[in-house]
């Protein structure tokens, strides 16, 4: 093993092992709905997704927290269109919603 090896090895030990907080957990799924396929020339495609989110629980690692005080509700709606130029090329659009409600405070 070359020095350069081994030295690259050396300075990422410390970051292979990182602890992130996943506040976002629950957001919106833009990957999942993204991409229409390319169809025959002139062809016009819609895609209608509506995503809802209820989180209302708490979690360090794999233990459940017994802490009923936040709540986070989101609804997502993305619509995409493709119109086929070509076989081969396409214009797509994609236009997003999102309206998310997050309530703090202990619940009495």
């Amino acid at each position: 093993m070359c020095f350069k090896e081994l030295l690259s090895i050396v300075c990422m030990l410390p970051i292979l092992h990182i602890n992130a907080q996943t506040c976002c957990s629950g957001g919106i799924p833009l990957s999942n709905n993204i991409g229409l396929p390319i169809l025959e020339k002139g062809s016009l495609q819609i895609g209608i997704h509506y995503d809802y989110n209820n989180l209302n629980t708490l979690n360090n690692g794999n233990e459940k927290l017994d802490d009923n005080a936040r709540l986070r509700v989101t609804h997502s709606i993305l619509i995409n269109t493709n119109y086929a130029l070509t076989n081969n090329f396409s214009i797509e659009g994609l236009f997003s919603w999102v309206n998310q409600r997050l309530t703090t405070g202990r619940c009495r």
